[in-house]
């Protein structure tokens, strides 16, 4: 399985607008029940 992610810039502590960083967060894309899971790894 693989996962999606979106890139997010990181919050500015010193709010002088200059550009940050990003960083990667995870895209949820539902939930997964464990029979499915196993069904998965059983193929």
């Amino acid at each position: 399985m693989g996962a999606k992610y979106a890139l997010y810039e990181n919050p500015n502590p010193k709010s002088d607008g200059k550009k940050q960083p990003l960083h990667a967060r995870i895209v949820p894309k539902g939930t997964v029940r464990t029979q499915e899971i196993a069904e998965q790894i059983f193929r």
